[in-house]
């Protein structure tokens, strides 16, 4: 983890121009590495079901909109 942070301390000391050109060179090989296989929102579907398992979800609706009052 200290070499990140390394890397990160080096990056952090680019001009934006440059932190952009780096991000988009990364995305690129990240993607290649993926075979730049296309993701769809369905592949997270279920995610989370059983944390809400336990909750009641009109209670919880009504008390996060209260919250915003």
């Amino acid at each position: 983890m200290s070499s990140l942070r390394k890397i990160y301390k080096e990056i952090s000391h680019l001009r934006i121009q440059e932190k952009k050109a780096l991000l988009t060179r990364i995305t690129r090989d990240i993607m290649s590495e993926d075979g730049g296989k296309k993701h769809s929102i369905t592949e997270i579907k279920g995610l989370g079901l059983d944390i809400w398992q336990t909750i009641d979800v009109d209670a919880y609706i009504e008390s996060e909109r209260d919250s915003w009052t």
